[in-house]
């Protein structure tokens, strides 16, 4: 089932991917300098969760035709 957006509707779902790739991108890198255990499982979890919330919001920007 195909939802049309608005202009401003795709252009916010686009500012909110960018912002959750840079916070992809600066979790990976601090992953890499964390040392204790407890910070590395919940950056692991950040990780995880962002990568699903990208694939989420590529796919209403794919299946809404924009």
């Amino acid at each position: 089932m195909t939802h049309v957006l608005t202009f401003f509707e795709v252009m916010e779902i686009r500012e909110l991917l960018s912002f959750k790739i840079a916070s992809l991108t600066k979790s990976k890198l601090f992953f890499n300098n964390v040392k204790e255990q407890n910070r590395t499982d919940a950056l692991k979890e950040d990780i995880k969760l962002s990568i699903q919330e990208i694939e989420d919001l590529k796919d209403i920007l794919i299946y809404s035709g924009m």
